[in-house]
This record gives structure tokens, C-alpha cells and sequence, in this order.
């Protein structure tokens, strides 16, 4: 059984004991379009549909004081061949670039990058709790 996060917010939200989630940045209303969701993940998506992620996220949460945008990868993603994405130096030269865009987009936004315990520190003053007898759906 896997937790289905289809109905969770995208921002970060607390649930049991004062933890605090923060979901990966995703853009679900393309997979009508595209047949997929956009991820601001460098190896799963161009530097394009990242700027889509984003653009999306500012649309939809413009009325918000604090917007998150949570960018993932793994580590041994900039190790060649440790993992399905990045199997050749020229693939992780590729990820490299498509990160360095992105996060140079996001600086022209006035964009601002925090620690993991900043978006705590911020999230306690939004107070958006996640019941826990809804945590445990699964799909």
C-alpha cells in the first residue's frame, strides 16, 4: 500500500507530532496534456517544463505571503551510472545544466533558497495541519 497525496496540499503542511512535510514541487494539471505530471526534478524534466512548474506554483499561490518550491534529486545523480538517470558523464554535465538554468531562473524571480529548518520556522506561522486519520488513506 502506497499513501495517496492527490488531495494534500503543495505547500508544506504539519502532520503528527509537529512533523513537518514538504512535498516535492509538481504540476498536476498537465497529465491531460502531456500525459504526465511536470516535476521540478532536473532528471525528469527540461528546463522548460521546470519553468512551467514554477510558473505554475506563483499562479496558483499568488495570494500567498510565502510560496515553497521544493527541487529534488539524488545525490548519486551526479555520479555517472549509479542510477537510471544519469548513466554518462554527458548526462550529468546535461542534469548539471538544467539545474544551474533553474535555480538562475528562480534567483531573477527574487526567488529565495532556505534550509529545511527555515521552512519550519516559516511553516509554524501558517499553521496547516494535515489530520492524522487522513495521513494513514492509502491508495
Amino acid at each position: 500500500h502506497t499513501v495517496d497525496f492527490k488531495n494534500f496540499p503543495d505547500q508544506p503542511y504539519f502532520i503528527g507530532g509537529g512533523l513537518l512535510e514538504v512535498p516535492v514541487s509538481i504540476s498536476p494539471r498537465f497529465p491531460k496534456l502531456l500525459n504526465r505530471t511536470l516535476w521540478l526534478r532536473p532528471t525528469l524534466s527540461s528546463y522548460p517544463q521546470m519553468k512551467e512548474v514554477v510558473y505554475d506554483y506563483l499562479k496558483r499561490h499568488s495570494s500567498h505571503a510565502d510560496i515553497f518550491l521544493n527541487l529534488m534529486f539524488h545525490n548519486v545523480e551526479v555520479i555517472p551510472g549509479k542510477n537510471p538517470y544519469t548513466k554518462t558523464k554527458k548526462d550529468v554535465e546535461e542534469f548539471l545544466e538544467r539545474l544551474e538554468r533553474i535555480l538562475d531562473y528562480i534567483r531573477q524571480l527574487k526567488g529565495t533558497f532556505i534550509l529545511l529548518k527555515e521552512a519550519y520556522e516559516i511553516s509554524q506561522n501558517n499553521h496547516l495541519k494535515i489530520p492524522e486519520s487522513n495521513y494513514g488513506n492509502t491508495a
